[in-house]
């Protein structure tokens, strides 16, 4: 049994078996990179190969954008990855997104089609080659001034899902300039996952 010495890793460990590892990743480091810059992927990977002499390695099972903390999960097999991709849409992830304005609705559901453009930017569009579908529920949890903590859950997972259609709401996540949210704060995305 392989298991990733807590203490080896710069960041906690929610959860290990011979499986599968969870972190608890924090904020300002990509999932994984293809340019080589620091990641968790390298991180995880370089850890339980260490531990493993080389026989146990990383699989990215999901994402977190570089400027969200929270639970991130791998897989230490193929198999066990593809175990897990087989009921991924079924999976339950929830996030907590701390937010500049209040939403009209307490709770609700946003829908609709996105699109990269080629300075890496999501938007919202219209069905066309290249978009795809998101779906993103949110219900309010807590207001205090002109802001609201909101329970965020994804039906799908694209890129910026969750900043694109809060900030659609016009309630931006706070933090998050590239998506409209105001400059009075601190550039860091107040977007936590916090269950999987």
């Amino acid at each position: 049994e392989i298991k990733a010495a807590r203490s080896a890793l710069p960041f906690p460990v929610l959860f290990e078996d011979n499986y599968v590892i969870v972190i608890d990743k924090p904020a300002g480091i990509a999932t994984s990179s293809i340019d080589g810059s620091a990641n968790i992927y390298e991180i995880v990977t370089g850890s339980l190969k260490k531990l493993s002499k080389g026989t146990v390695r990383a699989y990215v099972v999901h994402r977190l954008d570089k400027e969200v903390s929270g639970v991130l999960l791998f897989a230490k097999s193929y198999d066990t990855l593809n175990i897990i991709k087989e009921s991924w849409n079924e999976t339950e992830k929830h996030y907590y997104a701390l937010v500049e304005a209040i939403p009209e609705k307490t709770e609700g559901t946003v829908k609709g089609w996105l699109i990269e453009d080629k300075s890496q930017k999501v938007h919202t569009t219209f069905e066309r080659p290249g978009a795809k579908y998101a779906i993103t529920h949110y219900k309010t949890i807590k207001t205090f001034d002109n802001y609201a903590l909101l329970d965020v859950r994804t039906e799908t997972g694209r890129k910026n899902q969750i900043r694109v259609h809060l900030s659609d709401m016009h309630c931006p996540i706070i933090g998050d300039r590239k998506y409209g949210a105001s400059a009075d704060f601190i550039r860091r995305i107040r977007l936590h996952a916090y269950s999987l």
